[in-house]
């Protein structure tokens, strides 16, 4: 490796050697973390349930069917709400195919009786839209699957830049997804003082702010190989939505700007903010943060807030950077998400 990294990536280099250490020691603090309390998803699920019947008007189409209207029936006249009548519900309501003869009350619940199936099949973890499994592979619902009744989810990869993203796996029911590759997580959103506190090292940092993230998530992508070596592995950097655009650019710019960035060009305060959240983000069990739009947000906020006289990429990038050969597509990321700095304004 260059001998002018950073001095944080020197130390978290070091401590990343002899089979990933640093990606150990985050697995074990953040899986000291007591699971969600089991029955949360099925508790929430017999509510939206509940609120969708009440709210369902009689001219719905729902309620024109035979079969619905007698185990609504049965349901509202049900004070308690008992299971017997409650599947014969769901079973009647997913029995009616959908079409455009449906309201919005009708989707409200048909989505509820659905969610209701999939929280009882799997009342602790139920499947989000997206999850990222053991193996940093990412993963899509198909929506569900009469013929495995189940869930149906496929790989979401990048078919750019890099064939590596995706295995030879094809669509799996969520039941066998979670044997053959958990223990899986959600896709979640970027937590608010997280988000802050790296909007504020990047303010702070100037046009050594992209160079900086770039570094770091280099070091983290390096890190994670090392602690994975000779496994079939996905990116981790993008695994939360690898099938996007946005993911295949910021694999591009790690690779190509983020190794070996000289150490005057990096803010070693930023590059250690990164390390320390991102990395936490990468292997939390609760969830796994999608990394490439949700940093295009922060630089965009970075780019917004500024109140000098530099344009575009010149508030986030240093001169280096902004000479790149791929700085359009790089501009184009990064700044995807600027409301003063976008197509206009560059």
């Amino acid at each position: 490796m260059p001998k002018h990294q950073p001095r944080a990536a020197q130390r978290a280099r070091q401590a990343a050697r002899d089979g990933g250490k640093y990606t150990a020691a985050l697995r074990a603090e953040l899986g000291q973390r007591p699971a969600p309390a089991a029955g949360a998803t099925l508790a929430s699920a017999l509510t939206e349930m509940r609120t969708a019947v009440q709210e369902l008007p009689s001219q719905a189409r729902l309620r024109q069917d035979a079969d619905v209207a007698g185990a609504l029936a049965a349901f509202e006249a049900d004070g308690q709400h008992e299971s017997q009548a409650l599947t014969t519900l769901v079973e009647a309501v997913l029995a009616v195919s959908v079409g455009e003869q449906f309201t919005g009350e009708d989707w409200k619940v048909w989505r509820a009786a659905r969610d209701l199936q999939i929280a009882v099949r799997h009342p602790d973890t139920a499947p989000p839209y997206r999850l990222v499994d053991d193996h940093a592979f990412g993963w899509i619902t198909q929506g569900w699957s009469a013929e495995h009744d189940d869930v149906l989810f496929r790989q979401d990869y990048s078919g750019g830049w890099s064939a590596r993203d995706r295995d030879s796996s094809g669509p799996l029911p969520y039941t066998q997804l979670l044997q053959a590759r958990g223990p899986v997580r959600p896709v979640v959103a970027m937590p608010r003082d997280d988000a802050a506190r790296l909007v504020a090292e990047m303010t702070r940092a100037g046009r050594k702010s992209l160079i900086s993230v770039l570094a770091a998530l280099h070091f983290l992508w390096v890190a994670d190989l090392a602690a994975h070596q000779g496994e079939e592995r996905g990116h981790i950097l993008t695994a939360g939505r690898g099938g996007s655009w946005e993911a295949d650019t910021l694999k591009r710019a790690v690779y190509t700007l983020g190794e070996g960035a000289a150490e005057r060009r990096v803010d070693e305060d930023l590059f250690a903010a990164v390390l320390e959240v991102v990395g936490r983000w990468l292997y939390d069990p609760d969830g796994y943060v999608e990394l490439a739009e949700g940093l295009a947000a922060l630089f965009a906020r970075v780019a917004d807030s500024y109140a000098g006289s530099l344009r575009g990429m010149a508030i986030i990038a240093d001169q280096w950077v902004v000479r790149h050969e791929g700085l359009e597509s790089l501009r184009n990321w990064a700044l995807s998400r600027s409301e003063h700095h976008g197509p206009s304004g560059w």
